[in-house]
């Protein structure tokens, strides 16, 4: 389905995000009481390098399992990570992985 200019008025604003050459990416929106969240999808293997949180990051694992950098902790679907401020955002994946963040002040 495609929706026109004028049937996409007052609709939300979803923004698409891509990735490490497109490996990984998700959509952007407001939850609803107004904070700022993404879904995503890791089409693979890896090692991925987010940089430093600039706000604190939830992450809940959707479906896979991510590792932390250092190999020393697995978190399959149904974990929550969380990032505050300031934190590097490093993990691996060996397979495909989803997410839900959720993003704080």
């Amino acid at each position: 389905m495609t929706l026109d200019q004028g049937e996409n008025a007052g609709l939300p604003e979803i923004k698409h995000h891509v990735y490490e050459n497109g490996k990984i990416q998700s959509l952007g929106f407001k939850t609803a009481d107004g904070r700022d969240a993404t879904i995503g999808v890791i089409h693979g293997a890896g090692n991925w390098d987010f940089g430093e949180a600039n706000r604190r990051e939830q992450i809940t694992i959707t479906s896979g399992e991510i590792t932390s950098a250092d190999e020393k902790s697995h978190y399959p679907a149904g974990n929550v990570l969380t990032f505050e401020k300031g934190d590097k955002i490093q993990f691996r994946t060996s397979g495909p992985a989803s997410y839900i963040c959720i993003y704080g002040d």
